[in-house]
């Protein structure tokens, strides 16, 4: 595989290598945690608090990891020093039933799903993009080198 870009040549010395990540031991309490947070599209005030929440987890690794958030509240996360880093986006909005606010987690050998306490029914959790942010976090926690960007507002275009 060769790369290209302006002002390199062509080189296989450029790309740098990565360590395939396999079998990652899932800590479903904390995935569990990300879905219960009902973050909907232009709710501010619900992915400010999110943002909050992110922040103070990942400073209670007490590693160098800098954060900072832009006007939209797009939130940047670096960790490490180099040349180059490979880089996961993810976004915290859900586009789900914005009615639906106290809701089970309920977790089978093999599905997890929502139900909306007051009806009973199956909603939605926002796994998209939650198995997301809950990668970037796994990543930023064994990685030595890498950015992050979790995005507010993605589900609305």
């Amino acid at each position: 595989m060769t790369t290209y870009n302006k002002g390199w040549k062509k080189s296989k010395e450029l790309i740098p290598q990565c360590t395939p990540i396999r079998n990652i031991e899932v800590d479903w309490k904390l995935y569990k945690q990300l879905l219960s947070y009902r973050t909907h599209s232009l709710d501010e005030i619900a992915q400010e608090e999110f943002t909050r929440f992110l922040i103070d987890h990942i400073h209670n690794w007490n590693m160098d990891i800098e954060m900072e958030i832009d006007k939209a509240g797009n939130l940047y996360i670096t960790k490490g020093i180099g040349p180059l880093y490979p880089c996961i986006v993810a976004h915290q909005d859900i586009n789900q039933d914005e009615e639906v606010t106290d809701i089970e987690i309920i977790q089978t050998s093999k599905l997890i799903i929502g139900l909306d306490k007051d009806t009973g029914k199956q909603c939605g959790l926002g796994h998209d993009d939650k198995a997301g942010l809950y990668f970037l976090l796994h990543c930023l926690k064994t990685m030595d080198n890498i950015k992050g960007l979790i995005t507010t507002n993605e589900e609305v275009g």
